[in-house]
């Protein structure tokens, strides 16, 4: 045994305790280190120290070879002393790197982005499609009061089956108290004054025009938030108002479909959304488990209430003559679904109207599908290239002439919706 073993083994070092140090574990005797007892793959952050032993063997490093070596008498620890190695070992060591666990983490965000793209592409072609067969339904119709009721019924039937067959989870009981549907009464009857008052607006002036009178929503928001609820806004949201409202001016003059009927009513729509919006904060604060679709779907089903009897006393006496009338016309000149069909006679004329309902309810429940996909500025975001998708499909499909006035107008409103949108958003 070399003269350092001999050394180490003096018997004053025989009581000894093991600390690891950085990543190896030594022996210290009598104050100092004496010895590598072992190093552990990966250690490096532990700095605690073993458990003395009274009566431990100390293991030394060879002069030869630098190899590990024990006293012969002396070759075994006994289990005590294992499992502290172990323990050590156990609680230094960090954990291999799981490949597996990142691969699915990339898989899983690959889809999530799938699946939101897909959510954006749905909502994007179901409301381009619905702006263009509610436009020709109003164009062969003419009953906005009609149409606006049947949209709306067909969106109760939808979800009523969607809710039946498990499609969507049915809202909890709670939102079907007596309570949750007075406190809902102000929002729904918001919702039906907006939606009747942009089908009334949208039969009489071109699909494009209305919608950049449509962009304006954002100022009576601003507006009634702050009459309203007291709401300050930063001034970037202010000066995002003054682009919005030059453009829809500019686009108006230029305009060869404006209709001044047209504009107030689409105006209006603005306003009813907007106070839509208030209502709900204020109303439906203690009802915060009912939200999404299944919140439209109530607000759906009391508008449609609220609908029904106007609609019949306002145009009730003019719909047989009507259906009569177009059903008629079509044996010699059928009617267009988006460009896709002609069909002619009542069951023609049923399938258009069914379509427009399903298109109508399909773009908001899709909207509400999108909002969960993306945070609240990506959404708004989206939002407002969605009424640019609208105008500029609507321009296509039915050759609308619009001047390079125009242009100018709906480009300078859609870039003050853009600003506003993440202005009103940003934290």
């Amino acid at each position: 045994m070399s003269a350092r073993t001999m050394s180490l083994a003096h018997p004053r070092h025989r009581c000894a305790r093991v600390v690891p140090l950085g990543c190896a574990v030594t022996y210290v005797g009598n104050g100092r280190r004496v010895g590598v007892l072992s190093q552990f793959p990966g250690h490096g952050r532990g700095r605690g120290t073993f458990p003395p032993s009274s009566c431990q063997s100390p293991i030394v490093r060879s002069s030869l070879g630098g190899q590990l070596q024990r006293p012969a008498a002396e070759h075994r620890l006994d289990s005590q002393k294992d499992a502290w190695k172990l323990h050590a070992a156990a609680a230094n060591a960090e954990p291999a790197p799981d490949n597996n666990s990142d691969s699915s983490s990339a898989a899983g965000a690959k889809s999530a982005l799938a699946t939101m793209a897909l959510f954006v592409i749905g909502w994007y072609a179901a409301n381009c499609a619905f702006n263009i067969v509610n436009k020709q339904a109003l164009n062969l119709l003419g009953l906005p009061y009609f149409i606006s009721l049947l949209e709306l019924g067909i969106g109760c039937l939808w979800m009523l089956g969607a809710w039946a067959t498990g499609a969507i989870k049915p809202p909890p009981k709670k939102a079907f108290s007596k309570e949750f549907l007075i406190a809902l009464l102000p929002v729904s009857l918001f919702h039906c004054v907006g939606h009747v008052a942009a089908c009334l607006s949208f039969s009489k002036m071109a699909v494009s025009f209305g919608h950049v009178i449509k962009s304006t929503e954002p100022v009576f928001s601003v507006l009634l938030s702050v009459v309203f609820l007291g709401k300050a806004f930063p001034l970037a949201v202010w000066l995002s108002l003054i682009p919005i409202v030059a453009g829809a001016s500019v686009s108006a003059m230029k305009e060869l479909s404006f209709s001044l009927a047209g504009t107030n009513l689409a105006l209006l729509s603005n306003v009813a959304m907007a106070m839509r919006s208030v209502a709900s904060k204020k109303a439906l604060e203690d009802f915060q488990m009912v939200k999404g679709v299944n919140l439209y779907a109530f607000m759906s089903f009391v508008s449609l209430a609220y609908l029904i009897p106007v609609a019949i006393v306002v145009e009730g006496h003019l719909w047989q003559e009507t259906f009569d009338r177009v059903i008629a016309a079509s044996a010699t000149k059928s009617f267009d679904i988006l460009g896709l069909a002609q069909l002619s006679g009542p069951i023609g004329l049923a399938i258009l109207l069914t379509v427009t309902g399903i298109f109508y309810h399909l773009y908001n429940q899709l909207s509400y599908d999108t909002m969960d996909t993306m945070n609240a500025v990506s959404f708004s975001v989206a939002n407002t290239m969605k009424r640019v998708a609208v105008i500029v499909s609507s321009v296509l499909f039915f050759q609308n002439p619009v001047s390079p006035m125009n242009w100018l107008g709906i480009a300078v409103a859609v870039a003050g919706t853009y600003a506003y949108s993440v202005a009103a958003r940003k934290k």
